[in-house]
């Protein structure tokens, strides 16, 4: 197979960006940005191979981009930076993964990949399973579990053990967890581009992987603390200095498989620059 379509499972699942290929024809020799279905963390895209005479005939019929009013290569630099901030939090183990509600070291409702579900309209939304019967929960009983999980919200990290056993009962899938994330790094990545701007940075000179390392910061940190990170904006991502802004990404007590990974997203924004500056894209 050379050629094929895209297709997705057509759900609220689906990243917005594979969405937008839905439909499209693809090369797999030449894939887009993120690469082929399948390639992803938990896609569960596909793909249909066609014939090279079927791809000319349907070259016509392709969507419009998900976003027209915005230039294609800063769409798929966000793709990009949030694809590469996704797999090194999965695949990299950087954050932890927990598949039931837990009670992070401040005390606030937390699932998944470090999801912070304390709000009730953010709770409302998770797609919880019984984990017995793996069939979704009502909103009834999301309601009821958004009562008790708020009503026992400890002072201290002491939840007892018949809490933890109570909500090892109700958990997340895969998919669940990736769309979490997902989410909560399109949202990160509004705050980032801010910073940048406050600090006249031109996003679109930052390499993808230079965001990607902005998003790991705010992921770890939040909003908040990441407003402080002036000398990573100022001394690193504006110089183009990476091993500066490699070196102004540390926090406290991070995990020596932090540090390489974070190590290895500089490196390779030193070689999306060099990519940019000879052949004019960024892979």
């Amino acid at each position: 197979m050379t050629k094929y379509i895209w297709h997705t499972q057509e759900d609220d699942k689906v990243r917005p960006w594979h969405a937008s290929r839905d439909g499209k024809i693809f090369d797999t020799n030449k894939p887009p940005k993120g690469g082929n279905p399948g390639d992803a963390p938990n896609c569960r895209c596909w793909a249909e191979p066609i014939e090279e005479e079927q791809a000319k005939e349907s070259s016509a019929k392709k969507l419009s981009p998900i976003v027209p009013d915005t230039p294609l290569e800063c769409l798929q630099k966000d793709e990009i930076a949030i694809e590469k901030a996704l797999n090194m939090l999965l695949k990299g183990e950087v954050e932890g993964s927990v598949e039931h509600i837990y009670y992070d070291t401040k005390g606030i409702p937390t699932i998944g990949i470090g999801t912070n579900i304390n709000d009730k309209n953010t709770f409302m939304k998770i797609n919880f399973l019984h984990k017995d019967t793996m069939s979704p929960l009502t909103n009834e009983e999301k309601q009821a579990l958004y009562s008790f999980v708020q009503k026992n919200k400890p002072e201290k990290t002491n939840v007892s053990a018949n809490n933890q056993n109570m909500f090892k009962n109700f958990i997340i899938n895969e998919f669940e967890q990736d769309r979490l994330v997902t989410e909560h790094l399109k949202k990160d990545l509004n705050e980032v581009k801010n910073k940048f701007s406050q600090h006249d940075i031109s996003y679109e000179e930052v390499p993808p992987s230079a965001v990607a390392g902005a998003l790991e910061i705010i992921y770890n940190v939040g909003p908040e603390k990441f407003k402080k990170f002036n000398h990573f904006m100022d001394d690193g991502i504006k110089q183009r200095d990476y091993t500066e802004a490699y070196k102004q990404s540390h926090r406290e007590n991070m995990k020596d498989r932090r540090y390489k990974a974070i190590e290895k997203l500089y490196d390779d924004a030193e070689r999306e620059l060099q990519q940019k500056q000879h052949y004019g894209s960024w892979e």
